[in-house]
């Protein structure tokens, strides 16, 4: 059968196996549903106005408001959910942007038209709450929100400003959605086909390069190849440069906009008020990181000698370094080694995970158009899903564990919570899936027969930590830069350019991988290919804060067992309605330390230790 997969090398949606697409209609069954929801939630706005200047009035009135908002709220994120999954399965697709769209507009009004209730909520003292919750109890489930919110009662502006900054969303909104267009729709166009040398040194002309096929040639034990994927993408990602760093400069602004309007010191202060962290937690990632570039230029000397290279140089870093052992993995053995791997953690958690991956709530497999990597995506009350990309690859099978950990926080928090305490803190978000992956490499390092089987997985979880706390504090330390350079005052800010944004970039990435890795000209470009800088900033910090907590935890639970695992869940369980640094903190991991970062280091520094001994081991097997 002739394949009619695009110059991207992937297949048209159309033509993906229907069993490995997620089913959309277990949240509307068609579009008649879809428009009779957004008609619903439109119908319901101009009820807000009359609790405009009369929330307070009593603890009816209030209580009355808050169910009213949460009603409304929870409508809107079913459709938000809907038509973020819609675009995200094929962004070519004009319909599904077009609804797409049309629910960022609708969030837009549902934020106008409550503009006016967070000044007034926040204006509720204690004594008057109590005074409220005495005359209607079912009030006392908001406590912690209020007190929440009373942190935040200096950056609730007034109702007329309040209302424009609700309507400037959409126009905010603008960056992200154009770096997911040129990413994922026009760039693909571009990238060139290139010719593979496979290790039986046949040469095949595969598809063209992508995102995706490019993690996959990294793993190549042909060098060239390597190095021919790792040129194309970036070469490609280098002519879209002045586009893509414009996109970014105003996304750079916009944030700039937000923070200053809501009177927060910097744009930093703003995305760390929702987890209520001190800037110095953000801080002591960079540093700490920074404190321990020697053992990542320890363990990049390994992998040197492992290659057999004189120099590494960029493209040599997702190489496996232990030949013969690139499994190759379907995805039924994914799900199977995923739920093994996640015994510990009980009975119902592994039982749930295997119900969503069987409930075609799973979308598994590229296709043209789909947003690229991986996500998890729930709301309270609805159905959860996920979005792969599974090449079949070991690294596919921590993805989808990692998937299934933020699916399972969701479904603990939402199940546990009310509305108003739903889902989770940002800082708190990449914790349970890293614990997942955690668990995974423990069960595979238990259940290996060979001494190069055990090698080989440490080598992934040596680039676990690597991708996961060393990239991302790297990340972290370029985000925060760019923004005091953007931030500063009259002459002290200093405009955003292309030029500035690369060597900054460039210079981050010498500071850690030079000598020991030559540091190849396109490498300066590579930072245009992080979504998380325009769709989420501030955001990358989490991954590495969140794998050192993972870590703390996943040990805890291996070595102390049942009460460390009840105590894990009354993390997951806890949702919103604690801080998260002292939800954490009941868990067993107190991050507001720097030595909390630390203890990732140390593993890392250990896991390199297990790696040389493996080594000697094998070496004295074979003399």
């Amino acid at each position: 059968m002739v394949s009619n997969a695009g110059q991207s090398g992937k297949l048209p949606r159309s033509e993906v196996d229907p069993a490995k697409k997620w089913d959309l209609t277990q949240l509307f069954k068609d579009d008649a549903a879809v428009s009779a929801a957004f008609a619903e939630i439109e119908a319901q706005l101009p009820a807000f106005a009359p609790f405009n200047g009369h929330i307070a009035d009593s603890a009816e009135s209030l209580l009355a408001y808050l169910r009213f908002s949460e009603d409304v709220e929870h409508k809107f994120e079913k459709l938000a959910l809907y038509t973020y999954l819609l675009r995200s399965q094929d962004a070519s697709n004009a319909h599904a942007s077009a609804l797409a769209t049309t629910a960022e507009k609708l969030g837009s009004r549902v934020a106008d038209a409550c503009a006016f209730a967070n000044a007034e909520l926040s204006n509720i003292d204690s004594a008057q709450l109590e005074a409220f919750i005495d005359a209607q109890p079912a009030l006392g489930v908001y406590r912690h929100f209020f007190a929440n919110l009373a942190l935040d009662r200096e950056h609730i502006r007034e109702e007329p400003i309040e209302r424009l900054l609700a309507q400037s969303a959409v126009l905010l909104s603008g960056p992200s959605i154009m770096f997911k267009t040129t990413t994922q729709v026009v760039m693909p166009r571009f990238m060139p086909r290139v010719a593979i040398k496979f290790e039986d040194g046949k040469e095949t002309e595969w598809a063209d390069l992508d995102e995706g096929f490019l993690r996959v040639l990294l793993q190549s034990r042909e060098r060239q190849t390597r190095k021919q994927a790792f040129e194309g993408v970036l070469a490609t990602y280098a002519k879209f440069a002045p586009t893509l760093a414009a996109n970014y400069i105003a996304s750079v602004e916009s944030q700039i906009f937000t923070a200053r309007a809501r009177n927060f010191k910097s744009v930093l202060e703003m995305k760390l008020s929702d987890p209520r962290l001190p800037v110095d937690v953000y801080d002591a990632l960079i540093t700490t990181a920074r404190a321990n570039r020697g053992e990542l230029q320890r363990y990049l000397e390994l992998r040197r000698n492992l290659l057999g290279v004189d120099k590494l140089h960029m493209y040599d870093l997702d190489v496996p370094l232990i030949p013969g052992f690139e499994q190759a993995f379907t995805y039924e053995q994914s799900k199977q080694t995923v739920l093994e791997a996640l015994s510990l953690l009980g009975p119902s958690y592994v039982a749930r995970l295997g119900a969503l991956f069987e409930a075609k709530r799973v979308d598994v497999l590229p296709n043209e158009g789909k947003e690229n990597g991986a996500f998890s995506a729930s709301q309270w009350g609805y159905p959860g899903y996920l979005l792969l990309n599974f090449k079949g690859l070991l690294r596919d099978v921590f993805t989808l564990g990692h998937e299934g950990g933020h699916y399972s926080h969701s479904e603990e928090a939402n199940g546990t919570q009310p509305f108003v305490y739903r889902d989770y803190p940002t800082f708190c978000a990449e914790i349970a899936s890293i614990v997942n992956e955690q668990l995974i490499t423990n069960h595979l390092l238990q259940t290996a027969d060979s001494s190069q089987m055990r090698m080989h997985l440490l080598n992934q979880d040596l680039e676990n930590f690597r991708g996961a706390v060393i990239r991302q504090a790297m990340f972290a330390e370029f985000e925060r830069r760019v923004f005091k350079l953007a931030e500063g005052e009259g002459c002290n800010k200093t405009p955003l350019t292309l030029e500035l944004l690369c060597d900054l970039y460039l210079e981050i990435v010498t500071d850690y991988y030079g000598p020991t890795v030559v540091i190849d000209e396109l490498i300066k470009y590579e930072w245009l290919r992080v979504p998380h800088f325009v769709v989420a900033p501030f955001y990358v910090y989490a991954y590495a804060t969140g794998m050192s907590a993972a870590i703390g935890l996943a040990r805890n639970m291996i070595i102390n067992g049942q009460a460390a695992v009840e105590a894990y869940f009354g993390f997951l369980r806890s949702g919103k309605s604690k801080f998260p640094l002292d939800a954490l903190r009941e868990a067993g991991i107190d991050m507001s330390r720097p030595e909390a970062i630390q203890l990732g280091f140390d593993y890392f520094s250990e896991a390199m230790d297990r790696m040389q001994a493996e080594l000697a081991l094998a070496s004295a097997g074979d003399n």
